[in-house]
């Protein structure tokens, strides 16, 4: 049996190491495919170049003839790669969910036997209340097929749901007893600490956390402005002269969205230095073993750190009071550890 890992974030990486150790899953047998540019860090887990592949961003522009196409010929392409590891075997996937670009190819791959979710932040720990109508459950596994090929010519996710339990689906794997709450074959797993790749010394140490609300259009540049500007206000209020910045992944894909940011950042900083954390140090991990003060948004990062009892400064009440956003509401408990700004 092989299994296929959707890799996209330090956390969903993480999870996939804690999985294949807590499984006993042999290295040789696995397979990441990796995200948005996403390269693993330094690990104990060794997994040869062909283990690893690369997947390439789709077009999401949709209900467009061409950019069907155009994505259906990437899909393929990549599924090529694909299929040499698998060799006629059979194999399952892990991903954090069903938005992942192919993974309808994938999941419907005729050597496929089922698929788990695994953790990846938030949306891991909005129940069926918060979630709808993002959960749908199909019983037949006909209408499922088809379903799966329609949104693998078309690209249409927009109609599609983050969360789907079909008939094969083999169930979860979270960090804590909180997420995936109505999910049924519920794994816990744990994620150890000793593995830093970089160091980084953030004991104590305010650090800025950002999420992709402007790249996913969830906020607008006016209302990101004023959240971004409240946060420095406070960080000159406790008097700090240094600030840590950790920028998402998204923020280094989109060179317009990212300089638009570091423009708001230099508007503001007056005086803070400024030090960017490199985007290879796992802030999860450091959270386990130091305690920064972290400042955010809306950062699954600061889910994280209030977990490892970081102390965490947020902005979301302002941004939802703020509006116009396309923000999903979240649950007071999990977010009851955040002071508000």
């Amino acid at each position: 049996m092989k299994h296929v890992f959707c890799i996209h974030s330090n956390i969903t990486f993480l999870v996939a190491q804690s999985i294949i150790k807590q499984e006993q899953i042999p290295e040789s047998q696995c397979v990441l495919l990796l995200y948005r540019g996403f390269t693993p860090v330094d690990t104990n887990a060794v997994f040869l170049p062909e283990q690893m592949i690369n997947i390439p961003t789709l077009n999401k522009v949709k209900k467009r003839v061409l950019s069907a196409v155009k994505n259906r010929k990437t899909i393929q392409s990549f599924l090529k790669l694909l299929n040499p590891y698998i060799q006629h075997s059979q194999f399952v996937v892990y991903t954090p969910h069903l938005d992942m670009d192919g993974i309808a190819s994938i999941i419907d791959h005729r050597n496929c036997s089922g698929y788990f979710f695994v953790e990846e932040g938030f949306a891991s720990y909005l129940n069926s209340s918060y979630l709808k109508p993002f959960i749908r459950k199909y019983s037949s596994q006909v209408f499922s097929k088809w379903y799966w090929k329609l949104l693998t010519l078309t690209y249409s996710y927009k109609h599609s749901r983050f969360f789907e339990i079909h008939n094969n689906y083999l169930g979860c794997y979270a960090v804590s007893d909180c997420a995936f709450q109505d999910f049924p074959k519920r794994n816990r797993i744990n994620i150890e600490s000793e593995e830093i790749s970089r160091q980084v010394d953030l004991h104590n140490k305010p650090i800025l956390v950002f999420d992709a609300l402007l790249e996913f259009n969830l906020i607008d540049n006016m209302t990101f402005e004023h959240a971004l500007k409240k946060m420095f206000m406070h960080v000159k209020g406790l008097g700090y002269s240094e600030l840590y910045i950790k920028y998402h992944p998204e923020q280094y894909g989109k060179k317009s969205k990212k300089r638009l940011i570091d423009n708001l950042i230099a508007k503001y900083a007056n005086g803070i230095d400024l030090i960017e954390v490199d985007k290879e140090v796992v802030l999860e991990q450091v959270f386990m073993s130091q305690k920064p003060i972290v400042y955010c948004m809306v950062s699954s990062l600061g889910l994280y750190a209030s977990m490892m009892q970081c102390k965490v400064y947020s902005t979301y009440n302002k941004l939802m009071r703020k509006g116009p956003n396309r923000l999903i509401p979240l649950p007071s408990n999990l977010i009851s550890n955040w002071t508000m700004l």
